[in-house]
């Protein structure tokens, strides 16, 4: 409850400084505990620092000298490569091929088209239906395109679909994915295999059943089918003339659109022609509508879209079939066509030439993997027709072939691999222009520089922290309160706070331990190992005891040891075993970390899943005194609370005093 204080005007006491001065001896204690308060968070922060730097080495560690890439990094030459060129990982070995001859280079699948799909005024970025074709124009169907998401769950096999106005005559035009699934639709009888699904539909066109050979994988099954039209119904808000149907691709000759329920609307797709009344302009590829007047009556529309559909067949790797099939809508480009085609599985790309008027398709990969036939296949009207690819020039998909050791023999691709050895074809030549060698040997300069590197880091590391141990502790400088903070400068706050978090972790016997467990795993001997330990690898501890323990090499000798046994040097620090004495340096000094992380969490929190202030120790004893210091300033609120109390009363009783004897004065004196 607030009082009503008093300053001393009655009485001529400065109450305001006098409680001001005894509160400040009150605060002493807070001040201790707020300073113990800071002086936890210096620590948490030094200790979590080098945790830090614990977490990084051990890290770093895993990710070169103990990766066998890293440590037995190979090179790979070639005596001539414009023909063959190479590269080499860990697994190559000091190996040695030769390449007597290249009869051949792989190559991709492709075809062009022998005349224009257009006229000149052709544009493939202008929608299909809006073309002039030279020779086939689309054979568009009429129908509007539906899709469906199923969701699966691994073992239904059996699925129904509900719509009014199914197409039912063009099941074989539906096209329905699973999860890396692409179905075959059939509409017989008999067994079905994997990949196939059995369309039944209702007699009146309301439903349709899909029966999978074998139930979808868990997750979305697509399906995209066709109704044999659509109705919408516009009812606006306010005057109004335009409308979108939502989907593009309209055939204008079905389109009927009535306002208010009267007679159907005379349909223009010319944009810039003036409409009149009893007219409506479509833009057939986006389904926009306008009227000649904005109206409030309800607009009633039934429409149809056209497509043409089509599929691309190529086979993969394994020499097995791969289909895709698409649904070309009148509204799309033919940029538009190639770009789908290019994101499907069967890995086919092409473009449209707009000098010539041809298109040119291939496959994204070079080699032959259909032996009975051609690589890459294209069905459909649209397809083979209106852009000519039934009858297009077609070169079909070689292999590289080529003499290797001696051995004659093929690869689909112009680059590939043996045993670790990467090779690349570029060019084809005969035994008589003479033979190619490729060979691999150990990259000692790669293989140096990560040992350096973890070198470099373990003695940054080492000073780093040797230096935070040996931290002097400047007890004459604790943290420094709000109310001294307030009297100094930015600079003397910044001398004064670097003096008070100095030696937070001075000989931390958690810390020290774990330094020397780490010198102990680095000095110890590798029976996995050829060498033995560093030392033979030319890794020692320098001979200045200053430097606490840091490491240094013998560049010439560490060389040496890399290009005579790579395999040796990677065990000197990555050995696996049962007992520390069979593990290379590196792997014990990951374990040895691994145990100082967790000790320095429990101690001091921000690794290991110690986050919560309850789950580590000084996390504990700072919200204890953070208990202390709430309960020590409900304390202090009532000290004061007491002071002013008492010196307001005696300020009212001095006041009290000095007007009695005012008025005794003023008796005497005015009686005389």
């Amino acid at each position: 409850m607030a009082m009503n204080r008093v300053t001393g005007f009655g009485s001529g006491m400065d109450i305001n400084q006098m409680v001001k001065d005894l509160m400040r001896a009150e605060r002493m204690p807070m001040d201790k505990l707020t300073q113990k308060k800071t002086t936890i968070g210096y620590q948490m922060e030094e200790y979590r620092s080098v945790n830090r730097m614990f977490n990084d080495f051990r890290t770093s560690t895993f990710d070169t000298v103990m990766r066998r890439a890293q440590m037995q990094a190979r090179t790979a030459g070639s005596t001539n490569d414009a023909r063959v060129t190479a590269t080499a990982n860990s697994e190559a070995g000091n190996s040695s091929y030769q390449l007597s001859e290249v009869r051949e280079l792989a190559k991709a699948a492709s075809l062009t088209t022998s005349s224009r799909v257009g006229d000149t005024t052709f544009k493939s970025t202008a929608s299909l239906g809006s073309q002039s074709y030279a020779v086939n124009a689309p054979e568009w169907k009429s129908g509007v395109t539906q899709k469906e998401t199923l969701r699966a769950n691994g073992s239904q096999t059996t699925f129904t679909v509900s719509k009014d106005n199914l197409k039912t005559d063009v099941a074989g035009d539906m096209i329905i994915k699973g999860k890396n699934q692409n179905y075959e639709v059939v509409t017989g009888d008999g067994p079905l295999s994997a990949n196939q699904v059995r369309v039944t539909f209702a007699g009146d066109g309301s439903s349709m059943d899909l029966e999978f050979g074998k139930a979808p994988a868990s997750g979305d099954v697509t399906v995209d089918y066709f109704t044999t039209g659509a109705s919408q119904t516009f009812t606006p808000t306010a005057a109004q003339s335009t409308f979108s149907l939502g989907k593009g691709s309209i055939d204008p000759a079905t389109l009927d659109i009535r306002v208010g329920g009267g007679g159907p609307l005379t349909i223009v797709t010319d944009p810039d022609q003036t409409l009149q009344a009893g007219e409506a302009y479509l833009n057939s590829a986006t389904g926009q509508i306008r009227l000649a007047e904005a109206t409030t009556e309800a607009v009633e529309v039934n429409y149809t879209q056209q497509y043409e559909t089509g599929a691309i067949s190529t086979f993969n790797a394994e020499g097995k079939e791969v289909k895709e099939q698409f649904i070309i809508q009148s509204g799309q480009s033919l940029d538009q066509v190639m770009t789908a085609v290019r994101n499907s599985k069967v890995g086919v790309q092409g473009f449209y030439d707009q000098f010539t008027g041809n298109i040119s398709m291939n496959r994204s990969e070079t080699g032959k993997f259909n032996p009975d036939g051609p690589e890459m296949t294209f069905e459909g009207n649209f397809f083979q027709n209106t852009l000519g690819l039934g009858s297009a020039n077609y070169n079909d998909g070689s292999n590289a072939k080529f003499t290797l050791n001696g051995l004659e023999t093929e690869r689909t691709s112009n680059t590939f691999t043996v045993n670790g050895m990467t090779m690349t074809l570029k060019d084809t030549f005969t035994a008589s222009e003479g033979a190619v060698t490729l060979s691999s040997t150990v990259n000692t300069d790669s293989v140096f520089d990560t040992v350096k590197g973890f070198v470099d880091e373990y003695n940054k590391m080492l000073e780093t922290i040797n230096g935070k141990l040996k931290e002097t502790v400047n007890r004459d400088y604790p943290p420094l309160t709000d109310e001294q903070r307030a009297e100094l400068s930015e600079s003397e706050i910044e001398k004064w706070d670097k003096l008070a978090q100095s030696g937070m972790i001075r000989n931390d016997r958690i810390i020290s331990n774990a330094m020397t467990t780490i010198r102990n795993d680095l000095y110890g001997s590798v029976s996995g190992s050829s060498f033995g330990n560093l030392t033979a690898l030319g890794i020692t501890t320098t001979s200045n005891y200053m430097d606490g323990g840091k490491l240094e090499i013998d560049e010439t000798k560490l060389r040496a040891a890399i290009e005579s046994d790579p395999e040796g040097v990677f065990n000197v620090f990555a050995a696996n075993g049962e007992t520390k004495n069979e593990q290379g340096v590196a792997r014990r000094m990951r374990d040895s970390l691994d145990t100082a992380i967790t000790q320095i969490a429990e101690r001091a929190g921000g690794l290991k899943g110690k986050v919560q202030n309850n789950q580590f120790t000084l996390g504990r004893e700072l919200t204890n005194t953070d208990s202390r210091i709430s309960d020590f300033e409900r304390k202090l609120t009532m000290i004061e609370d007491r002071y002013w109390r008492q010196f307001s009363a005696m300020e009212k009783a001095m006041s009290a005093a000095n007007s009695q004897s005012d008025m005794i004065y003023s008796m005497f004196f005015n009686n005389q």
